[in-house]
């Protein structure tokens, strides 16, 4: 077996065949980014978050009831996902569209993932959407410095909080 110095498909970013087989994505991170429309059930997923995402999947309970645990988790994604963004410094333009795919990803409709994704920017003043988004960019920094799937339980904690009310 031939051994690279290089893995050619360490920098590559996945995507889902039609069949349900994983295959390498053409072009850079912020080119497969803008391949596809949000909606579009093909669009790129980044390789590197991904392992934080099925993460706090799995924490989430299997189906979250509708309110403050789903809201919660929304916020809390959409945190980290920013932070991803901001410390990748990729191009800001096509951040709204990946938001909003994962919001659907997550459950939430193609129309309420625009709304709630349009809607951010405009929470400042609410301490609840500022102290998840922050919590989620919190633990995606803690994440990506360790790598270690366990930074991700403390997501456990935060669903009992939002449950709570």
């Amino acid at each position: 077996m031939k051994r690279y110095e290089h893995d050619p498909f360490e920098d590559a970013i996945w995507r889902q065949s039609p069949d349900g087989r994983p295959m390498a994505a053409e072009g850079g991170l912020d080119r497969a980014l803008g391949s596809a429309a949000p909606s579009a059930p093909d669009v790129p997923r980044i390789r590197e978050l991904e392992p934080f995402l099925q993460s706090c999947e799995s924490v989430l309970p299997e189906s979250p009831e509708v309110g403050r645990i789903r809201l919660g988790f929304v916020l809390f994604v959409l945190g980290a996902a920013d932070r991803f963004w901001s410390i990748h410094g990729l191009d800001e333009s096509r951040f709204q569209p990946y938001a909003e795919s994962l919001l659907e990803r997550f459950g939430l409709s193609p129309e309420l993932a625009a709304t709630v994704v349009a809607a951010v920017p405009q929470l400042p003043g609410d301490a609840f959407a500022q102290a998840t988004l922050r919590q989620g960019a919190e633990t995606l920094e803690s994440w990506a410095s360790s790598r270690d799937p366990n930074v991700v339980l403390g997501l456990t904690d935060l669903v009992a909080q939002w449950r709570r009310g």
